[in-house]
């Protein structure tokens, strides 16, 4: 049924994809182009620019790897999963396995 299928949430601004029904209708008419088993090929398909972000919206699973937070005010690492998607994409680059890894290597000067 169309109600266990993931579709784009094209109402939000940073983009998504739900699942539980409430699809527009040209999306139920259209379910082998719109609607998808899995959340991971919803966000493939739909947001190929920021598939981690896309996974994120959903609540899965976070990598428990720490990543340089450049945006916060206090230069430091964290593991909240909020990583920029280049840095999701280029792991071995940017996550760390420890929050001491992560700021030695990116914040190396304080």
């Amino acid at each position: 049924p169309e109600d266990s299928l993931y579709y784009p949430d094209w109402s939000k601004s940073d983009g998504g994809c739900k699942t539980g029904g409430g699809q527009p209708t040209y999306m139920t008419l259209d379910a082998s182009i719109w609607m998808l088993a899995t959340l991971n090929e919803c966000c493939v398909r739909y947001f190929g620019w920021m598939v981690n972000k896309c996974m994120g919206t959903s609540g899965t699973a976070l990598s428990g790897l720490w990543f340089p937070d450049w945006e916060g005010p206090d230069d430091t690492c964290k593991n909240d999963g909020s990583e920029p998607e280049y840095m999701a994409l280029n792991p071995e680059s940017w996550m760390h396995s420890s929050k001491e890894d992560c700021c030695e290597a990116n914040f190396g000067w304080m």
